[in-house]
Formats: structure tokens, C-alpha cells, sequence
């Protein structure tokens, strides 16, 4: 009797638990997939692409994970048979693959710090010709234009 009791809880326990496990599984499933290229040709990821390939990806993918794989040794095995390719995303733990995630972003921080060079030159060379030409020739520039602004309005006013 205390055998079948236990038994009972047992499976009452493994009854609730497998639900979530299952979906636990199809997570890891759907984030493999959208891990990695499908390598039919099409160049787009395995959760996305409807061919045929893609559809024994995702049943290998499942296979494996009921088999006990988890998600780093299916992405190795995969790079293995297929090389760095048919990954989504380069791995940035790869010394050269890390180049792709940094380079992007060194590169918009050098042209921005150029361009910012460049354009604090640009006013101080401004400024320093400006002071050079002097004030009275300013005044000059200034006074021709309210001139003849002043007679187009009444031209026309």
C-alpha cells in the first residue's frame, strides 16, 4: 500500500512537471532555430524559412534535445559539419568574430570624434579670419545689406 501511494505522487508529480518541461523544451527549440542559417540556400534563419531543409533542421534540433543535447552542443555540431556559416550571429567568444560585435561601434565613435575635430577647426579657422578681417570691415558687409534691403521693401511696400 505505502509502495503504490508513493507510485501515485510520483506520477502525480512527473504529470505536472512534464508540461513545463516540454515547453522549456520548444523554447530552447525556437531559440536554436533562430540560432542558426538554413543552409538550403535562402539565407534566412531555420525559424523562418519553410523549405524542406529547414523543416529537418527542426526535427533534428528536437530529436537531439530529447536525446539530451543542449543548445551549445547542437550549435557545435552544426558549426562542425557546416562551419561558422550557419550561425545567425558570429560567436563573440572567437577572437576574430569578436572584430564583427567591436568594429561597428569603433567605427562610429572614430567618425564621430573626426567630425568633431573637423568642425571645431572649421569655426576656430571662422573665427580667427573673422577677427583678422576686423570689425570695421564687418560693419561695412552689414551696411550693405540693410541697404538694400531697405530698398527692395520699398520696392515693394
Amino acid at each position: 500500500m505505502r509502495g503504490s501511494a508513493l507510485f501515485i505522487v510520483v506520477a502525480i508529480i512527473l504529470a505536472a512537471v512534464s508540461p513545463v518541461l516540454a515547453a522549456d523544451l520548444e523554447t530552447i527549440a525556437r531559440d536554436i532555430e533562430s540560432s542558426l542559417i538554413c543552409y538550403c540556400g535562402c539565407t534566412m534563419v531555420v525559424a523562418s524559412c519553410s523549405c524542406g531543409t529547414a523543416e529537418q533542421i527542426r526535427a533534428d534540433i528536437r530529436q537531439r534535445l530529447a536525446a539530451g543535447e543542449d543548445r551549445d552542443d547542437i550549435l557545435a555540431a552544426y558549426v562542425a559539419q557546416y562551419g561558422d556559416t550557419v550561425l545567425a550571429y558570429p560567436d563573440p567568444a572567437v577572437p576574430f568574430n569578436l572584430t564583427a560585435w567591436v568594429m561597428p561601434f569603433l567605427g562610429v565613435a572614430a567618425g564621430g570624434t573626426l567630425i568633431f575635430f573637423l568642425v571645431r577647426a572649421w569655426v576656430r579657422n571662422y573665427r580667427d579670419r573673422r577677427d583678422e578681417a576686423g570689425e570695421a570691415e564687418e560693419g561695412m558687409f552689414d551696411d550693405k545689406y540693410r541697404r538694400r534691403a531697405e530698398e527692395e521693401w520699398k520696392d515693394y511696400f
